[in-house]
């Protein structure tokens, strides 16, 4: 279970990475206004990542009930903490590539 989970947390980590860094590329080569958009290019693939995370990390069910909450909360902030490192790593590497 452990090594199924680590596997989807890299596969969404580069998955993130990859489409974030294509629509980033797309907007710095396209005069279109449509990738202009912050939304589009940002916040989109940053919550689609975190929704993502979330569920590999939800928990599928807690030892008691009483550590629900813990547990929910838990995965949660680890999937806020991947979203984080994953958009950094990310927006590192392409605006080096073709700047801000």
């Amino acid at each position: 279970m452990v090594k199924k989970q680590a596997t989807l947390l890299i596969l969404t980590a580069v998955l993130y990475s990859l489409a974030g860094g294509l629509l980033y590329r797309q907007r710095v080569t396209s005069a279109d206004r449509l990738w202009n958009s912050d939304r589009l290019v940002f916040a989109a693939p940053m919550l689609l990542a975190f929704v993502t995370f979330a569920w590999v990390l939800w928990p599928p069910r807690p030892p008691s009930p009483a550590s629900v909450l813990g547990f929910k909360l838990r995965a949660l902030g680890l999937a806020a903490v991947s979203t984080a490192v994953s958009f950094w790593v990310y927006t590192s590497i392409v605006f080096s590539t073709y700047g801000t």
